[in-house]
Order: C-alpha cells, then structure tokens, then sequence
C-alpha cells in the first residue's frame, strides 16, 4: 500500500468534486441532494411541520368525540410518511406488530360479546390511536430533537390554553364560566373529564420543569410562569389520579436529573430551583384554599377511599369480580363489556381491562409493551444515549402514566400514546435492542457516549471505486483542520492538512 502526503490527499479530494465551490482556504464541499427540486421539498416540509404544531395544539379541546385533535392526526398519519417526514426502523415496526396484536385479540374477543357494536368500535378507535402513536415514534425518530420539541412545545401551549380555561372557569370568570369549564364543580378547562384533563396537563409541566433547570434566567422566568398556571389548574381538577401521576412523575424526573448530573454545581442548581418550585407551589395552593368550595372540596377528594370505592358494588368489589371473570374467561369478555353487563361500572384498572378485552394473551402483550418501553427508556437515559434533551421528561411522564394506570383507564388517552410515540421515537431502537431489554433487564451501569470534538469542516466523499458494493460501502470522511504555517505557502497550495478517517 502506498502512502500520499496530506496535501496530495487534499488535492485528490478537491478534483473528485469538480463542480463544487473553492474558496483560498481550501476545499468547503458543498451539500449533494440526491432528491430533485429540493427548494419545493423544503417548501411542503415547512406547511407540514406547521400542520403538525397546529394538530398538537388542537389537543387542549377535547369536549366532543371525535376531537378535532382526531381529525387532524388522521391527516398525519397518511401525509407525514409520504412527504418523507418519518423514518420507520425495524424496532418501531416491533412495536406495531405488537399492538396489532392486543388489538387483534380485543376484535376476536368482540365476537363473543354481549353488546359486540360497542367493544368492536372501542377497538376500532384504539387502532386508530395505535396508528397515530406509532407515526408519531417514526416521525421523531427523523429528527428527535427538532420534531420532539415541536410536539412538546405545541402540546405545552395548548396544555396552557387548557389550564387557563380550567382556572378561570372554577372561579367563575367571567360570569357563567363555571358552567362550560368545570364538571361536578371540578376544573375541566376544554375537556370533558377532569380525570382526563389534569392527566394531559402533566406532560407539559414536566417540559416547563425542565426548563426552568436548562434554560437562561429570562426563559427559565418564563417557564416558571407556566408551571404556576398549570400547578393551579392540576389542583383544581381535584384528580386524585392526576396528583398521583404528577408527584410520581416530578419525583422520578427530578431524581434521574440529579443522579445524572455532571456537575456538584448542577446538583446544586438542581436542589435550589427544586426548592424555590416548591415554595412557588405551596404559596399558589395557600391562596386557592382561601375558597371556602376549595377547601371543602379538597377536604373530600384527599381521602383515600370515597363512598364509590367500598362494598361489593364498589371499585374495590368490581375489581375483585373482574380477577375471577379474567381466570374463567382466557379468550376475555370483549371491550366495554365489564362495565355494564357484570358490574355498574368498569374495574378503574387499565391493565384488569385489557386482560377482559383481549383475554390473556391480549393482557399479557399490552404488559410486555410497557415493560418494554420502560426497559428501552431506562437503557437509554442510563448509558447516556440521548437522541434528544426531553428523553428523561418523556420517560418520567410515562413512569406517572403507568402508575395512574393501576387506577384509572387510560387506554383511550391520546397523552398516553403520545408520550409512547415520543419515547419509541427518541430511543428509536432496532428489534435486537427490544428483545434484550425484555431478556436481560435494564442495564444500571452508566456507560456515557463519547463524542470526539466537531472539526471546522468536513466533507463526505463517495469514492467511485467501481461496482455496487463499493458505492454503497465506501465512504470517506475528509476533514480538513487548520494547520500553522511554518514556510511560504506555494502557489494553489491549500492552507488546510487532510485527515482520513475510514467509516
């Protein structure tokens, strides 16, 4: 093998480009886009893009089903992959094929059931959100910090929007606010269930914590500002669901930020704004029981147990009742059929419920993909693999999430299977990494990426070797460094040393 000099390399490099600009510095490749008409490209990229902020920012209006959120995500879902905004790998298409399944046996299950109109549309429209989720993790994973922050961004403004509706509708303001922002004297904001709204507000007050922790003074005020008005609108919802998930949520995003952290002085950051957030919270919470409502109100809801829960009508007895129907039913009851046919109400328990939806493999997939997102997440956040800064807020959002699960039905939630596109999307994993994390567990130990350090310029270059298999696979990286001049630089000669660094 014979060895050239850098500046012959360098040469080399600047004549197989020939059409590319020069300047006296040296050879700056220009970029190459193999996808004609570029210019119309970005064009339609842009309107699609803005269309995904709006569809997310519609989600704070959800007082009739379908939502327009519904509409404009049905939309997305056909557009976003034929403009090339996605990029499916084999991990998301895992994913996918597992839904199918939990939604295959819930239609299966449909057939044998009482009312089979209800449970085959209730499986209809988890398909469909099962589709949204999993365009959403494909459409992250494209570019999963720029098209993560617009979702989060787009959800945290209508999330705001929610919020106010919800505060100034419990306080009655303007005059006959109440009636179209609360429901049984609970903070709804533009939905139809408070349990359903403090819930969708949580994602967005974990993106305003974080960035009151990695934004300058000026945004992290602003954020702060956020976190007061969606703190009060949580409160009011009076969701015990809801601030189950929230104290769940800040409590696991808090602590992996301050393990994780680089820097005793982040830590200390970390643990003074922590502090001050809690003063704010507690001094909001002061003022809003000045309210005799609010105090009386809070007063029921803090119990542990409501009259609804206890006796063998009760939460706690349909549950009992729904253990024995899953063990005598292994093919399920069918969805919504609990609710209704064998109890007054439906078991408050989303993982009881898919068991009854689907029967026990349809149950026993649904805990696999959670346990499997959890496991991608943790392995992720903990070997420092992070394809976007809001990973860890988006892990601990689905840690409350799943916890509120244990309560409450949340399979129709869009939150719920937004906050899994978004994570899928992040973590973007290939279907070897699904499997290990459900086989070996999580891996504990950190084990941090190293990045080398980004050179001033860079080129990639094809090298037309001859043959396929050499066009595919042989590419070279260029870069090109500043070097001191130590004599008098020639006539043409370029001022920049090459390096070669074989991908």
């Amino acid at each position: 093998m014979s060895f050239r000099s850098p500046n012959e390399t360098a040469r080399i490099a600047a004549s197989a480009l020939p059409m590319l600009p020069h300047t006296r510095q040296g050879v700056v490749p220009a970029p190459v886009s193999f996808v004609p008409d570029t210019a119309a490209r970005g064009l339609v990229h842009r309107l699609v893009l803005a269309f995904v902020w709006l569809t997310f920012f519609a989600g704070f209006f959800v007082v009739r089903e379908p939502a327009p959120f519904d509409a404009l995500m049905t939309i997305l879902v056909v557009v976003l992959p034929v403009v090339g905004l996605t990029a499916i790998n084999g991990g998301h298409v895992v994913y996918l094929a597992l839904w199918l399944v939990v939604i295959g046996t819930g239609f299966l299950a449909a057939g044998q059931a009482a009312t089979p109109n209800d449970a085959t549309m209730h499986m209809s429209i988890s398909l469909y959100l099962v589709l949204a989720s999993f365009v959403i993790a494909a459409f992250v994973a494209k570019d999963p910090q720029r098209h993560g922050d617009l979702i989060l961004r787009a959800w945290t403004a209508a999330a705001l929007v929610a919020a106010v509706s919800g505060a100034l509708g419990y306080f009655d303001i303007p005059s006959g606010a109440h009636g179209l922002f609360t429901v049984h004297g609970r903070a709804s904001g533009s939905f139809k269930d408070p349990n359903v709204y403090a819930p969708f507000l949580i994602p967005p007050f974990l993106f305003l914590l974080h960035g009151t922790l990695t934004r300058g003074p000026l945004g992290a005020m602003r954020a702060t500002m956020g976190l007061a008005v969606l703190t009060l609108a949580i409160f009011l919802s009076f969701s015990r669901g809801g601030w189950l998930n929230l104290v769940v949520a800040v409590s696991v995003y808090l602590s992996l930020a301050f393990v994780l952290s680089q820097t005793d002085r982040h830590r200390v950051k970390l643990v003074m704004l922590t502090g001050g957030l809690a003063v704010l919270a507690i001094a909001i919470l002061a003022v809003a029981l000045e309210s005799e409502a609010v105090s009386r109100l809070l007063s029921e809801r803090a119990a542990l147990t409501q009259g609804y829960d206890e006796g063998p009508q009760g939460r706690f007895g349909g549950q009992a009742k729904a253990w024995g129907l899953i063990l005598s039913h292994p093919l399920g009851l069918g969805a919504l059929q609990f609710g209704g046919v064998y109890h007054p109400e439906h078991p408050h328990n989303i993982y009881l419920s898919q068991f009854l939806n689907g029967g026990w493999i349809g149950g026993l997939v649904y805990v696999v993909i959670l346990a499997a997102t959890l496991a991608l997440g943790f392995r992720a956040i903990t070997r420092r693999r992070w394809a976007s800064r809001s990973l860890l807020l988006v892990f601990a959002a689905l840690v409350g999430l799943v916890v509120e699960g244990a309560i409450v039905e949340t399979d129709h939630w869009r939150a719920f299977y937004i906050v899994l596109g978004l994570l899928w999307g992040f973590v973007s994993p290939r279907p070897q990494d699904v499997g290990a994390a459900l086989s070996r567990g999580v891996a504990v130990t950190p084990k941090p990426l190293v990045r080398p350090a980004r050179p001033r310029r860079a080129a990639r270059l094809l090298l037309a070797q001859g043959g396929a298999r050499a066009r595919r696979s042989n590419i070279v990286a260029v870069v090109l460094s500043p070097v001191a001049p130590k004599r008098k630089r020639r006539r043409h000669e370029p001022t920049r040393k090459a390096r070669l660094l074989l991908h």
